[in-house]
């Protein structure tokens, strides 16, 4: 015989697993998007020099040999290797937001 009270207790373990397993994933989701944000919206990431003419800025730039670079934007990363400088600090990755966890597929 069919006993309601265990398959209602059922229903539930089961409801709270997967309740369970989406919070995990949005939780993962939320981490990996806080930190994406944080790095797509610092501001602090570029530099500008001011020059009195544009002939000193480009003398400027030929001097340094990152006239082949551009005359306005500049890759930092490229003009670091121009002049031989070393950049160690690492390039933000953008993660793509992972799915549904395995927990919360084998639930589904």
């Amino acid at each position: 015989m069919i006993d309601a009270d265990d398959i209602l207790d059922q229903i539930i373990a089961e409801q709270d697993a997967e309740r369970d397993a989406v919070e995990e994933t949005v939780a993962g989701a939320k981490r990996i998007e806080s930190a994406r944000f944080e790095d797509a919206t610092d501001s602090e990431y570029w530099v500008a020099f001011c020059f009195q003419t544009r002939a000193q800025k480009e003398q400027f730039l030929r001097a340094l040999k990152l006239i082949e670079l551009g005359d306005k934007y500049i890759d930092g990363l490229e003009a670091a290797a121009v002049l031989g400088v070393e950049v160690t600090e690492p390039t933000p990755t953008w993660p793509e937001l992972r799915g549904p966890t395995a927990r919360l597929r084998e639930l589904t």
